[in-house]
């Protein structure tokens, strides 16, 4: 996948094993960054490239390689071009890079990472993992963090200031999307 990105292409790729990264980046001469999001357990390999669109003296290329152990989902891209971050949700992770600069935050989850979208009227972004819900403003800092015992099916929007989540073992629950709170 290729997205054009403020003023950087940025390259996402699945490989098959850490070596086709290694070998590709050794052709070019370009050092690597790894991030290992699987804990040790690594059967899914991505690279994540960021090269300039205006080529100067003063621009690089960063290149890194994410180790997956595919829990959950296929990784997400999330741009956002207001601040020039992009948030990778990989895993139980997601990784924040202030582009191109490597990854300015990361953020554990405790379960394995679902879906993630930005409401900018909001000014914040809600990520979903298999137990939980976390919204953080742009600049990656958690505003609130809401878990669940049990594992979330879905998801919906009844109102722009609330979520509405439901559960594997049935139920729901309502909650503020500026502050988190149950509402009853």
């Amino acid at each position: 996948m290729r997205i054009a990105f403020n003023t950087w292409d940025i390259e996402f790729h699945s490989h098959a094993c850490i070596e086709d990264i290694e070998a590709r980046f050794a052709k070019r001469n370009q050092p690597l960054v790894v991030l290992d999001a699987s804990g040790g357990y690594a059967r899914q390999f991505y690279s994540l490239e960021f090269r300039p669109q205006i080529k100067s003296p003063d621009s690089k290329q960063v290149s890194v390689a994410l180790h997956s152990s595919r829990l959950g989902i296929e990784p997400q891209l999330l741009p956002n071009p207001a601040n020039g971050f992009l948030y990778v949700g990989i895993d139980s992770s997601v990784f924040i890079f202030n582009v191109p600069n490597l990854p300015a935050k990361r953020l554990n989850l405790t379960s394995p990472f679902y879906w993630m979208t930005h409401f900018a009227s909001q000014g914040g972004i809600l990520i979903a993992y298999e137990t939980g819900l976390l919204w953080m403003n742009i600049d990656g800092d958690t505003i609130w963090q809401h878990s669940v015992d049990d594992i979330i099916t879905g998801a919906s929007l009844p109102s722009h200031d609330m979520i509405e989540v439901t559960l594997l073992e049935g139920g729901s629950a309502k909650l503020d999307l500026k502050s988190g709170d149950l509402l009853r």
